[in-house]
């Protein structure tokens, strides 16, 4: 019975997978500048054009690149362009939104917008108010939405002129906004905002008339990117203060709603000092990237994930990729606070494992095992692939099982007996299967 039951608890459970073997390769398209001391942010067009905005001290700069990174030239460059602050943290929340090869939009701390309507040759700058601008979302090149601490923005004339959304009584004035701001349909507005010490969900579907507001729990949100209007993802930096428990402990975790933001669930979290900054997709692939060499991909909208990081490809220096964008479904452009920019370019699109679901690609039994299992996919292949054969566990490690011939001699057996219970994978080449240790 117990073993039963723990059947059911696993089959029940949802469990997002990594898997860590290198399907691509890094390669740094943007060294180390003196002009800048921090990249704010990086938004791609398409394939080709993209948008880099970093600052020194109070001086902007925006660097652009039509060749997919290959090479970077000066867009913009104003001096003194923010507000110098005692805090400096109070200048980090600047962004970026480059929606096709002709506009982009940039917020700075000042209340200023710039934008250009010609690819970065040349550029406007709109005062918006006096708050500190932050997020910036353009759903096109016309509509979008920039959230303040307090306020929120909307234009539907590329900020010819603007609106100051009017926010629901019952949030009183005891609220401001978490980093997140977002437009799933051109119509729709979501963001995500702290009231009376809870963080919350609030939603309009009618461009800022009416409000929904919506328990989000967890907590704050770095980065927030809908797919359609009700699929959307955030992900989050969580520190722990138990230092016994959790030992200072941060959890990098992404949610993923699916009702347009009413609900969030968590699909992924990865214990990791330092937590996901940044999510971006592009023909459903899925990237988010974070410190200490954060890099994550999913073909499954987040069911699993792969690790794109290697130690070696970077002579044991690790990366903070602060910020990514998706230039295609295999490439992404990631800038650090180091002020470099580095490309990630997928060359082995079979390796990630499309689905995971109940189409067994390779035969295991018996499902559930005890002792061992035994693996057909055709007597040959199954004899001539027997050491490509690999197990992984739900965090993506390698079991390093060893297989041999099995009884019958159609296929091979694997000893499992030694595993902990649990969900376990077998991979063989692009096939990939589960199967229930108990």
């Amino acid at each position: 019975m117990k073993k039963l039951l723990m059947i059911i608890q696993i089959h029940l459970l949802i469990i997002s997978t990594t898997y860590s073997e290198k399907i691509g390769k890094w390669e740094q398209v943007l060294e180390r500048e003196s002009t800048a001391n921090w990249y704010y942010g990086i938004s791609a067009a398409d394939s080709l054009n993209c948008m880099l905005f970093g600052a020194n001290g109070s001086d902007l700069y925006i660097k652009k690149t039509t060749d997919g990174g290959n090479s970077w030239m000066p867009s913009f460059q104003e001096y003194r362009a923010g507000i110098i602050y005692e805090d400096a943290i109070a200048r980090i929340p600047r962004h970026i939104s480059y929606t096709d090869n002709k506009h982009c939009f940039v917020t700075i701390d000042s209340g200023n917008v710039l934008k250009t309507n010609d690819g970065g040759e040349n550029w406007i700058k709109t005062h918006i108010t006096d708050e500190n601008l932050k997020r910036i979302h353009m759903f096109d090149s016309e509509i979008g939405v920039i959230g303040t601490k307090k306020s929120l923005f909307l234009t539907k004339n590329s900020w010819s002129s603007w609106k100051k959304v009017v926010l629901p009584d019952s949030l009183d004035n005891n609220y401001y906004f978490d980093f997140n701001v977002c437009m799933p349909t051109n119509n729709s507005i979501v963001a995500f905002i702290w009231n009376k010490s809870k963080y919350y969900t609030i939603r309009s579907d009618d461009f800022g008339e009416t409000w929904n507001i919506y328990s989000k729990g967890g907590l704050p949100g770095f980065d927030l990117k809908f797919i359609n209007d009700t699929v959307g993802f955030t992900c989050f930096d969580h520190y722990y203060t138990d230092t016994i428990a959790h030992k200072n402990r941060r959890d990098a975790t992404i949610h993923k709603t699916t009702d347009g933001g009413k609900t969030w669930f968590a699909i992924f979290d990865s214990s990791n000092y330092s937590g996901f900054w940044s999510i971006d997709f592009k023909d459903g692939v899925l990237y988010t990237t974070g410190g200490f060499s954060r890099a994550y991909m999913s073909k499954d909208t987040g069911r699993t994930w792969i690790n794109l990081y290697k130690y070696e490809d970077y002579q044991g220096y690790t990366q903070d990729w602060i910020w990514c964008t998706a230039l295609t479904k295999d490439k992404l452009l990631a800038c650090t606070p180091n002020l470099s920019v580095w490309r990630f370019t997928n060359i082995n699109t079979t390796s990630v494992p499309e689905k995971l679901k109940s189409d067994n690609l390779i035969d295991i039994s018996p499902n559930p095992a005890t002792d061992f299992i035994e693996i057909s996919v055709g007597t040959r292949r199954a004899v001539s692939e027997q050491s490509s054969i690999k197990i992984y566990n739900v965090f993506g490690q390698n079991c390093d099982l060893t297989p041999t011939l099995s009884t019958s001699g159609e296929g091979v057996r694997i000893d499992v007996s030694g595993l902990a219970p649990g969900m376990f994978f077998v991979r063989i080449g692009d096939k990939v299967s589960k199967f229930i240790k108990i």
